[in-house]
């Protein structure tokens, strides 16, 4: 009786991803899908590898695309420009309320979009329809102007036919010579004595001049 005969058995063994694969086949016509199976967990290995580099964009379709770094978003820029010259933090949050209000004033237009026409609409409504003061409608086109030169580099021209916001006018306050007694009538011994000094200094004061 003739011996069993035993089919070859081809073996092959290699390293992915830190382990060892072996993969044993007894059909020596298996060889081309076993060079298949190794490539195919080497391509996984290599994707795995780049991903942790941060060198593939995932769903890109493209192993060697370069992972694009979301840009921060234009108010986040503000701010960064901001403490980047050590501005301090009421200021921040001046410039940031002011270049809010005015992208919203324009229906949140991107200011890339806009230019002096549009500053100086904003501007001359906070003057002929809010009533601001003169300082506040001045930090608002600091803001502006802050805006475009500092982060978004464009250079913005004379704004002209802005509104201008009124400044009060403050008259000093003159005190009769009525009104002047029933003061010191009102204040006892030492204050009067000290109220008089003054005056007396005063008065002395207005001669000299």
């Amino acid at each position: 009786m003739s011996p069993k005969r035993v089919a070859p058995t081809l073996v092959r063994t290699e390293a992915v991803m830190g382990t060892v694969v072996t993969i044993q086949v007894s059909d020596q016509g298996a060889e081309a899908a076993i060079e298949r199976a190794f490539g195919w967990f080497h391509e996984i290995e290599d994707r795995c590898t780049r991903f942790q580099e941060g060198s593939m964009v995932v769903g890109s379709g493209n192993p060697e695309a370069p992972v694009a770094t979301p840009k921060p978003k234009l108010l986040q820029q503000v701010r960064d420009a901001i403490r980047r010259k050590h501005f301090s933090p009421r200021t921040e949050e001046s410039y940031v309320h002011w270049i809010k209000r005015f992208i919203f004033f324009h229906n949140k237009r991107h200011p890339t979009e806009m230019a002096e026409k549009e500053i100086e609409q904003f501007l001359s409504s906070l003057a002929s329809e809010l009533h601001v003061s003169a300082s506040m409608q001045n930090q608002a086109l600091n803001a502006i102007l802050f805006l475009y030169r500092d982060v978004l580099r464009k250079e913005i021209g004379y704004v002209d036919g802005v509104i201008r916001a009124k400044r009060p006018h403050r008259l000093p306050v003159v005190l009769t010579r009525q009104e002047v007694k029933s003061i010191l009538v009102a204040l006892d011994h030492s204050d009067w004595l000290m109220v008089t000094a003054l005056r007396n200094r005063a008065w002395l004061n207005a001669v000299n001049c």
